[in-house]
């Protein structure tokens, strides 16, 4: 069972639910994107980018000990910094794809996702009542609710069906 389906209470029944990564497209675009084009990426950089500091004047036995052992540093830094962020931004790219879910219920908004922030999962559960209005921003919704600062949920699919849903059921009540 999913997280929105462990976290229904009595009674309550699922109007709209958004699941990240379920249907074939975006198995295709995470797989072009982690498997392939990220460690293609990532090699290239570190494959490039170790030849252009090949040629770097080097400390000699004269220098401080500090840039002796600075700039080496630096230099590997700038070759395999960039390499294993893309493959972090990857696996928690993947890690969100598999388990973001957000469902609109008959009486409220509840699920799991993506904030700002890539790597923290925030729970969300929310009262029809309590929100205002709901924004789509393109690859974000915006949820506003009475007394708060607005709840980001960021890279969901199915956005305006979303809110089309959520806009008849502030209707109905």
């Amino acid at each position: 069972m999913s997280f929105v389906d462990n976290k229904l209470e009595a009674g309550e029944e699922i109007l709209f639910k958004i699941n990240r990564g379920r249907k074939f497209r975006h198995y295709y675009k995470m797989i072009s994107q982690n498997v392939i084009t990220f460690p293609v990426i990532a090699f290239f950089a570190w494959r490039y980018l170790s030849n252009l500091f090949t040629d770097f004047p080097q400390p000699t036995s004269t220098d401080p000990m500090a840039i002796q052992i600075l700039i080496p540093v630096c230099l590997l830094s700038c070759i395999y910094v960039p390499a294993i962020a893309l493959i972090v931004v990857g696996v928690l790219d993947l890690l969100h794809f598999f388990m973001d879910e957000l469902a609109l219920t008959n009486r409220r908004i509840i699920g799991r996702g993506q904030s700002r922030m890539i790597w923290p999962f925030r729970v969300f559960d929310i009262e029809v009542s309590e929100v205002l209005d709901i924004k789509n921003k393109n690859t974000y919704l915006e949820i506003r609710v009475d007394g708060e600062r607005p709840i980001i949920i960021s890279k969901l699919f199915q956005n305006k069906e979303f809110i089309e849903k959520f806009d008849e059921l502030k209707d109905s009540l």
